[in-house]
């Protein structure tokens, strides 16, 4: 990162237009380079743990996201998530956003404007090694 203002925000998604509701079981996440109020780079990054919750457990499976898929960025929204995602996240300084907005281009537009909407309410509460 070159200045303060600069930052890479990823959005979990399934389709590339709308925000997944579940973090560790997104196929992949848009990651957004962002300087100020304006995304300057955009990116596409699969997720090679969503279908190998099971094999690797599923706390494993998003450490591995956060650690191995998104180590760089600072951001990440989604639609949904759970506590472990959640703690894991923040134990790799990554701020996670919850929202009940769904649109990708509207989500983003809020976010850099300091206007997203957050909802605690979007965060599961873990059982047995569950991450979403």
């Amino acid at each position: 990162m070159s200045g303060p203002e600069e930052r890479k925000v990823a959005i979990a998604t399934k389709d590339g237009i709308n925000i997944y509701e579940h973090f560790a079981a997104a196929p992949f996440f848009i990651v957004l380079k962002a300087k100020g109020h304006q995304v300057v780079a955009r990116e596409q990054r699969e997720n090679p743990y969503m279908g190998r919750r099971k094999e690797c457990g599923e706390h494993a499976a998003c450490l591995r996201v956060a650690r191995e898929v998104l180590p760089d960025v600072q951001v990440v929204i989604s639609a949904g998530m759970g506590e472990n995602a959640y703690v894991a996240l923040l134990s790799r300084n990554i701020l996670p956003l919850l929202t009940q907005e769904r649109d990708i281009i509207k989500a983003v537009k809020l976010y850099l404007k300091g206007r997203l909407k957050e909802d605690p309410s979007l965060v599961r509460q873990a059982g047995i090694d569950r991450c979403f």
